[in-house]
């Protein structure tokens, strides 16, 4: 199941880093690319999306199980961590020392 995570992990970050270097999908599913070549990465996407959904549903329900788990926690987490690092912006912020 490691090996599977590990695939689906590296599939999402591809898709993330995609995302980070100017490709942003319109509402038409047309990517908007500062600099670089539209069709190449609506390509690259569309290839990653179907990997993804590949992995995902060669796993077997004992297998999705934990891995849904896990995608909540780390959500939950994420929430956390978003909180309190808003939270102490708040404390410091220059509106509040006025």
């Amino acid at each position: 199941m490691h090996t599977q995570v590990e695939k689906i992990r590296a599939i999402s970050q591809c898709a993330a880093s995609l995302a980070s270097k100017g490709a942003t999908v319109g509402l038409n599913g047309c990517f908007a690319v500062s600099g670089g070549d539209w069709l190449l990465l609506q390509e690259a996407s569309a290839d990653l999306s179907e990997s993804l959904a590949k992995e995902l549903m060669s796993m077997s329900l004992d297998e999705a199980i934990p891995l849904t788990r896990a995608c909540g926690q780390y959500l939950h987490l994420t929430g956390i961590a978003e909180l309190q690092h808003r939270c102490v912006a708040a404390r410091v912020s220059p509106s509040h020392l006025t």
